[in-house]
């Protein structure tokens, strides 16, 4: 999008098809796999305190702060993608950490085998971050 708004002839711009289908397979593994691979591991940790259904809706709640986000990263300016990505970051890991800890923290006997789910929460969040940034949302100048 950055590229098509800043073309100065609309020959100039080129599309690439695969890039669109990565960051579709990027963002549906984010969505879809990541809640997958959470509720199976507080499955196997005997921690019940959320269905599949709940986790997914969380993780699509959870992308609602990439949509301005993304939208600001059109400037091409690389702070502003940094700020912005983070924040979202911040908004997301932030939302799914507060309506998961609850159920997660209350079906947990000990309360010793949560505090890691919420970190790989965080991890993930992070990783998820630093590939949209590096693979995305990266600019380089014109050579013009």
């Amino acid at each position: 999008m950055h590229d098509y708004l800043h073309a100065t002839e609309i020959e100039e711009f080129d599309y690439d098809i695969n890039h669109l289908l990565h960051a579709a397979s990027i963002l549906s593994g984010f969505s879809f796999g990541v809640p997958f691979i959470l509720w199976l591991t507080t499955q196997f940790m005997s921690m019940q305190g959320l269905k599949l259904v709940e986790w997914v809706c969380i993780y699509g709640y959870s992308l609602v702060p990439y949509v301005p986000a993304v939208m600001i990263c059109i400037i091409p300016l690389g702070i502003i993608s940094w700020i912005c990505l983070l924040l979202a970051t911040i908004i997301s890991c932030s939302l799914v950490v507060r309506n998961v800890a609850g159920p997660m923290l209350a079906s947990d006997i000990g309360q010793v085998k949560a505090p890691p789910v919420l970190l790989a929460i965080l991890g993930v969040h992070i990783i998820f971050f630093l590939f949209l940034k590096f693979s995305f949302y990266h600019y380089t100048p014109d050579k013009k």
